[in-house]
């Protein structure tokens, strides 16, 4: 039976992890990139870019996941997902907001900005049904297993 709770740590963890490798990413990765529209035909090079972003937060969903199997019993690692939605449209919002405080309201305005929400929440959920459900080893208990510690 899957819990379709949803765990507000795990909001607040992976909407902000989302919100911080989506600036972090436009201000340290996606400058490298800006000399690929010389070349590339800027649709190719916009879905490359977009693919890059989307791999990044679905990298925030794995903390998603992670928080909500600290806290609550699991199943199956689709009990991850409705938190993984709310952290993904809680980081959109954040994102959209600091785009406003910046004077760009296209976030809010626009179809494409619009069709960035169920994106954002798309990639969290994948990223967080990577996880698995059972409980982590600890780390000297699998060297011990192979013999490595005593």
């Amino acid at each position: 039976m899957t819990n379709w709770r949803v765990s507000w740590q795990g909001v607040l963890i992976g909407g902000f992890a989302a919100f911080a490798i989506t600036v972090l990413s436009v201000l340290l990765v996606l400058p490298y990139f800006q000399d690929w529209y010389l070349y590339l035909d800027p649709i190719i090079a916009s879905g490359i870019l977009a693919l890059v972003l989307s791999m990044l937060r679905g990298a925030a969903g794995i903390f998603v996941g992670r928080a909500v199997r600290s806290r609550h019993d699991v199943d199956s690692s689709v009990d991850y997902v409705p938190t993984a939605l709310v952290a993904g449209a809680f980081a959109w919002l954040l994102w959209s907001g600091l785009l406003v405080a910046l004077g760009d309201w296209s976030m809010l305005t626009t179809s494409r900005g619009w069709l960035e929400l169920p994106r954002w929440m798309i990639e969290l959920s994948l990223g967080a049904l990577i996880v698995g459900h059972e409980a982590p080893q600890r780390m000297d208990w699998r060297f011990r297993q192979v013999g490595h510690l005593r």
